[in-house]
């Protein structure tokens, strides 16, 4: 059976025909499957001639409303779906099609023949569904050691990994560790601010409630940010001394 899109999906197509009460729709993430939006879910105001709003050739993003198997029908509503989560779809597509370039480029450093770059791109799409996903992943080393835990041949790991840097910015993550920070002597307050006084100027503390924390980094590899906040700690709990410890929940 042909794949469909599910109930509540966002979609991506291409207006092919408009009827005075409905359009229908291509899906362009579904080869060969078409779409109608009734001239109800084309916007929230009131609609007096449905081709004033939509028109042949329009390429239009969609919430899928109803999906009937046995007849092949898809209903879609072009109101329902919000700015956020057209963006999102927008930026998806765009990500995709330059993931598709950079595979490309890869393959062509790899002297990889077309049959070949074809091979990757269909494991790549049936292992993560994505390709930009594994553009992404590659940047650092942890992303790296999945992609060839995953079955991918680590030439190629390192192809893409060395188009991604030239080509893709490292974003900022958010590294974060909860911590139980203890001390049981009659002073423990200060002994804990004590404790926590030195520690990288990079990394933030914050009180949850007696006695978890939050400990944060800022950084573009997490496997480093992860080490460094867990050497944090555990210079926390030599600071602590006899009177308490810091342990990690993981």
């Amino acid at each position: 059976m042909e794949d469909y899109p599910s109930r509540g999906e966002i979609v991506i197509g291409r207006i092919k025909r408009v009827n005075p009460f409905s359009a229908l729709v291509g899906l362009d993430e579904y080869d060969g499957l078409e779409g109608m939006v009734h001239i109800s879910e084309v916007t929230n105001k009131w609609v007096k001639d449905i081709r004033t709003h939509v028109k042949v050739g329009q390429n239009v993003v969609a919430k899928v409303m109803r999906v009937d198997l046995r007849k092949g029908h898809i209903n879609l509503s072009l109101k329902r779906v919000r700015p956020h989560e057209k963006q999102e779809k927008l930026k998806g597509i765009k990500n995709e099609q330059k993931a598709e370039k950079m595979l490309q480029f890869a393959g062509k450093d790899l002297k990889a023949s077309p049959e070949a770059v074809q091979a990757m791109y269909n494991q790549i799409k049936e292992e993560f569904g994505e390709v930009f996903v594994v553009f992404e992943k590659a940047m650092d080393e942890t992303g790296k050691e999945l992609l060839i835990k995953k079955g991918m041949d680590k030439k190629w790991v390192e192809a893409i990994a060395i188009v991604a840097e030239k080509v893709m910015e490292i974003k900022e993550k958010i590294i974060k560790l909860e911590v139980d920070i203890t001390c049981f002597d009659g002073d423990g307050i200060a002994i804990i601010k004590k404790s926590v006084s030195g520690l990288d100027k990079e990394i933030s503390i914050k009180y949850i409630s007696a006695p978890r924390y939050i400990l944060e980094i800022t950084s573009k590899d997490a496997k480093k940010a992860d080490k460094k906040l867990r050497k944090a700690i555990e210079k926390i709990s030599d600071n602590l001394g006899n009177c308490g410890e810091a342990v990690i929940i993981e």
